[in-house]
Formats: structure tokens, sequence, C-alpha cells
């Protein structure tokens, strides 16, 4: 197994070791040392991940906002009427918004459709 030294100010072992002395479920200094550098890389990890993701959701949002610009280019050059626009604006949102709608399904989220009084 490799070995790795690191130096740090005595008031920072000396809080370490009182950390390691009140918690039962770490041997030495050492384990505490090696959860803290695996925890902090999985965290990182998990990070990166929703990063990711953040990265994929605007770039299809950016693409739909795109075909809207499209679709209203059209409407103002009169080759489609306001009718396709709300039905494809409509289609887009709900492409989008349709996770929302599906996270939860114990009624966090009510669908406007759902609404009293509305025929949406």
């Amino acid at each position: 197994m490799a070995r790795i030294e690191v130096r740090v100010p005595e008031s920072t072992k000396k809080e370490w070791t009182e950390y390691v002395d009140d918690h039962s479920g770490l041997a030495s200094l050492s384990t505490l040392v090696r959860l803290s550098v695996a925890s902090y890389v999985r965290e990182e990890d998990v990070e990166m991940g929703v990063e990711e993701q953040l990265i994929s959701d605007f770039s299809e949002l950016e693409s739909q906002i795109q075909e809207l610009e499209r679709q209203t280019h059209k409407v103002r050059a009169g080759q489609l009427d306001q009718e396709d626009l709300v039905d494809g604006l409509s289609s887009l949102l709900d492409s989008y918004f349709e996770p929302v709608y599906k996270a939860d399904s114990d009624d966090m989220f009510t669908v406007a459709s759902d609404l009293p009084g509305g025929d949406w």
C-alpha cells in the first residue's frame, strides 16, 4: 500500500484527533482522512453529473427556443396562422415541463387542466 504524508498545523491535528476520539466508528486519524477524501471524491462526481444534466437541459431548452423563433418568424411572414403557433408553443412547453409534472405523482404539482372551472 502506498504511503502519503500530509502536513497540517498542530492545532488541526489536535482537532482531527479529538474528532476521532469522539467517534468510535473511526479507528484512527488515517481512517478519518481516507474516509474524508473518499467522501469528497464521491461528492465531486455527483456534482459533475448534475452539471452535465444542467448543460443537457439548457441545450434542449435552447433548441426549443430556436424552434419557437422559427415558428414566430413564419407567423410574421404569414406562413403559419396563430392557432398553429399556439399549438406548437404548447407542444414545446409540454415537452419541456413534462418531467416537472411527473416529478411527484402525489399531488405535489397541480396540472393546469386539473384546476376547477378551467377547460385547459
